[in-house]
C-alpha cells in the first residue's frame, strides 16, 4: 500500500508540530524521549521501492544535527558520545522539504 502526505494540510500540520518540538529541545524544555514525526516516505523513495512508513528521527539527534560541539559545550549539553553536525535550526527544521528533492540517493 502506498500512502503520501504530499503537500496536504495533514503534512502541513505535522511539519508545524516538528517545527515546535524542534524549537522545544533546542531550548531545552523538550522532555520526551520518542521518536520525532517529520511525515511518511516521500514518493519518490517509494518509486525506488522503499515501504511507505513514518519518516521519524530521535530529539537528540535533532538537537546533535542543529549545533556543532562548540556549541553544546557552550550550552553545558555536549555528550562525547554524539556526532554534532552544525546545520543549524532552519535547515533541520525544513528537512522533510529538503527531502522531497534529493540531489542523490545512495542504497
Amino acid at each position: 500500500m502506498r500512502y503520501s502526505l504530499g503537500n496536504s494540510s495533514a503534512q502541513n500540520d505535522i511539519t508545524a508540530n516538528y517545527q515546535k518540538i524542534v524549537d522545544s529541545i533546542l531550548q531545552g524544555t523538550h522532555t520526551d524521549k520518542s521518536a520525532v514525526l517529520l511525515g511518511y516516505t516521500p514518493d519518490i523513495y517509494q518509486e525506488l521501492g522503499m515501504p511507505s512508513l513514518p519518516f521519524v528521527i530521535g530529539p537528540g539527534h535533532i538537537y546533535s544535527t542543529v549545533k556543532t560541539e562548540d556549541e553544546a559545550r557552550l550550552e553545558n549539553r555536549y555528550n562525547k558520545k554524539m556526532h554534532y553536525h552544525g546545520l543549524g535550526d532552519k535547515a533541520v527544521k525544513n528537512i522533510y522539504k529538503a527531502a522531497q528533492d534529493p540531489l542523490m540517493i545512495i542504497a
